[in-house]
């Protein structure tokens, strides 16, 4: 006798539930794991992505971005050393040293910076 065939959102949490148990023992030896995350992941929104509404996926995962990118601007631009994370994006570092940015843009700043 064979066992009827999975459906994809049971495999997907199957798969899942395996990658959980894995991340849980890989853990224990590496702080850093992520195995364990995306199993829980998969057991968690499988049916979610089955049902194949691509225009709410984007809105969620955009949303999720947002919300991950607009801390850490705010942090970077107000936080402690802000002032320098904020100087360093215009194109000088905290010490007047070259960052991102383009030359003639530097050069200006070095020029304004001294008188």
């Amino acid at each position: 006798m064979s066992r009827p065939p999975l459906t994809p959102v049971a495999l997907v949490r199957r798969r899942g539930l395996w990658m959980v148990l894995f991340g849980l023992i890989h853990g224990v030896f590496f702080p850093s794991e992520i195995i364990g995350a995306h199993g829980i992941v998969a057991v968690a929104f499988a049916g979610w992505f089955a049902r194949k509404h691509h225009k709410r996926h984007l809105a969620v995962c955009a949303l999720v971005l947002l919300l991950q990118i607009v801390p850490v601007v705010l942090a970077m631009l107000w936080g402690p050393g802000g002032e320098v994370a904020a100087s360093t994006a215009v194109g000088l570092g905290s010490r007047g040293t070259r960052g991102i940015g383009s030359s003639a843009v530097n050069a200006a700043l070095v020029r304004d910076q001294r008188g």
